[in-house]
């Protein structure tokens, strides 16, 4: 089924309320008080369905300007505006007030509807709706049917119907994939279930079942029944105005501009970056770190204005601000809001750029935000993968930065990769500049690792990732790149650049010879560093390294030359030639050795295999 929201909008006696009850049989004013002034207060709700099928649901907004912070939580979400205008009265200041206000918020269809048109005579309704053209020129409601209607005799009623629903059927449907978000404009209780919330679906799906989150406070609710337009359902589309049972949560926690999400995604910020626009109405400039109070969606509180390109910003005129906001609030790329002063009402408004900006100095924010505010889909996508540095983006992540779609962004992806100027790392994206950051800091560590250490074979792994403060993954892509270009080699655990060879010359040769010249009875490593008599460090770097290359064989904490080694072991084998066992005593007497060297050198033969140890002898192991 579909859903198109439409709100109303114009000045107070001008019939709004009225006109909802003549297209749907609802009397939307539902507060005693309403009621009983005769004027609408806070929204109003209610709905028809059209010839075509398509539901319409409606939002009736109050006209007086002391409630304008409930229109505009009606409005901010709807689909098409019907700006209504009384016959008799003509434009008005909400009339101008409440188009400013839907323009800003990038509302871009809706039509007219002129009340009262029974009590006037026709020149007089000529001459109204000649001044309502007039007065449209130059909005986005330029062109738009302006239609005579009369809530009392039912003129002109069919006529608005039908022209709605020829409106509706062009307006394209909201997206469906992606978070469910729903800004509240009301809460309550209704007994036997609980609390209640409605709005108006502005993304995403949800269904009876789900886990949400309602920001601020990082409450968490369950979805437990769901109602449109009084019709039970199993799910929700964006789009569409919701009333949703909350299992789990008091009403008095959820109040109007809260925001209701899907489970763990949303977070509410402090700080935004937007474009701001100056209405040309406005009667003054808009002077750096001016306070205002801001309305996005069904939200409001007072922000404080930073312009970050201009001194000030002139009526008609825009620029790039940081905006500072005195109570969280729920806000992603491309939402659009209103700014109103205490004492002229509304001055502007604009469109969220960055949500969640990060520290760093005003050219490189400037820079960033004419990137944010164009349309270049793969330029913004690029600059939110590098921000995310040396731990990558995860691809969810950045459609929720960029408020779009997965499916929008696999093709930009792709593209980047394609590129080179993105890479992929599980499931998120690096950028080529940080592989490039890090491929270089890995090879200017491993130059001082080889000039500091020339004797070593190169540095661990784990060592680098650690120097470098790399995630696995995407050190993993470095390496295999650094590799692949041949400029390091992995040996086992050990990294070096492919230029180095690490050795020792004659000092690592004299060390090979004390070994050889010492046979079985090799000297301790306090004996060997004090006979070498070069740095410690230097020196076990030396035995290490010959070790690596089989040159040495490391027992315990004594070193073997590898010949003394080989012989050892042809002699062990010779014996067995003759005996089936061997004791401890057997080995000393044929190999002239101390208990110092002979037992460490017995369990180094049962660890390589050679033989192995039954009770108090030694056999030879067999296969």
């Amino acid at each position: 089924m579909e859903y198109i929201v439409l709100g109303t909008a114009g000045h107070i006696d001008h019939g709004k309320t009225s006109l909802v009850k003549a297209l749907t049989g609802t009397n939307t004013d539902r507060l005693k008080e309403e009621k009983e002034r005769g004027i609408t207060i806070d929204l109003g709700f209610a709905y028809m369905p059209l010839p075509s099928g398509t539901i319409l649901s409606i939002i009736d907004v109050p006209g007086h300007e002391r409630f304008v912070r409930n229109m505009v939580a009606g409005a901010a979400g709807i689909d098409m505006v019907l700006l209504v205008i009384a016959a008799d009265d003509g434009i008005m200041p909400q009339t101008r007030e409440h188009l400013e206000i839907c323009s800003l918020l990038g509302i871009r269809h809706g039509l007219v509807a002129v009340t009262k048109s029974d009590m006037v005579d026709d020149e007089w309704l000529s001459l109204t709706v000649e001044e309502i053209e007039k007065f449209l020129k130059g909005s986005f409601l330029e062109g738009a049917q302006v239609i005579p209607v009369s809530s009392v005799t039912g003129n002109g009623i069919d006529d608005l119907v039908f022209a709605i629903d020829s409106l509706a059927g062009k307006i394209k449907r909201r997206k469906t994939e992606g978070i469910f978000r729903m800004p509240v404009d009301r809460s309550f209780t209704i007994k036997g279930f609980g609390t209640v919330v409605t709005g108006t679906l502005v993304s995403g799906t949800v269904h009876v079942g789900d886990e949400v989150d309602i920001e601020p406070g990082a409450v968490k609710a369950k979805v437990r029944g769901i109602q449109i337009h009084g019709r039970q359902v199993e799910e929700a589309v964006a789009g569409s105005r919701v009333a949703v049972n909350l299992q789990g949560v008091e009403r008095q926690v959820v109040k109007r501009g809260d925001t209701v999400s899907s489970s763990g995604i949303l977070k509410t910020t402090t700080t935004v970056e937007a474009e701001i626009s100056l209405l040309p109405t406005a009667p003054r400039p808009l002077k750096n770190e001016a306070e205002l109070m801001l309305h996005i969606y069904s939200a409001s509180t007072i922000a404080t204005v930073i312009i970050l390109d201009l001194k000030e910003i002139k009526p008609g005129d825009s620029g790039f601000a940081r905006i500072r906001i005195r109570e969280p609030l729920v806000a992603i790329h491309g939402d659009r809001f209103v700014l109103r002063s205490p004492d002229a009402g509304t001055i502007g408004g604009g469109v969220i750029l960055d949500a969640a900006p990060p520290r760093r100095s005003r050219k490189e924010a400037l820079e960033e935000l004419k990137v944010l505010y164009s349309n270049d889909i793969k330029k913004k996508t690029l600059l939110f993968i590098k921000r995310g540095g040396i731990n990558g983006t995860a691809v969810n992540d950045l459609s929720l930065k960029l408020n779009a779609a997965t499916r929008v962004l696999e093709p930009v992806i792709s593209e980047l990769v394609t590129s080179g100027n993105a890479l992929k790392i599980e499931d998120g994206l690096v950028s080529a500049d940080v592989v490039k950051m890090l491929s270089d800091s890995a090879i200017c560590e491993l130059k001082e690792c080889h000039k500091k250490e020339p004797m070593k074979e190169g540095i661990l792994r784990e060592e680098l990732r650690t120097r470098l403060k790399a995630p696995q993954k995407v050190l993993g892509i470095v390496l295999e790149r650094l590799a692949k270009d041949r400029l390091i080699v992995a040996e086992r655990d050990a990294l070096r650049l492919t230029s180095h060879k690490a050795s020792g010359g004659e000092t690592k040769e004299r060390i090979e010879k004390i070994y050889i010249d010492a046979g079985l009875t090799p000297p301790t490593l306090t004996e060997f560093l004090e006979k070498i008599k070069i740095r410690d460090k230097e020196a076990l770097d030396l035995l290490n390294m010959l070790s690596k290359e089989g040159k040495l064989v490391k027992v315990k904490d004594l070193f073997f030359s590898r010949g003394s080694i080989d012989g050892l072991t042809a002699k062990v084998r010779e014996f067995f030639n003759k005996k089936s066992d061997m004791t401890p005593i057997d080995f000393k007497e044929m190999t002239g050795l101390s208990r110092k060297f002979a037992i460490p050198l017995l369990e180094y033969l049962d660890s390589q295999k050679v033989t192995i140890r039954v009770g108090d002898v030694r056999k030879l192991r067999k296969g």
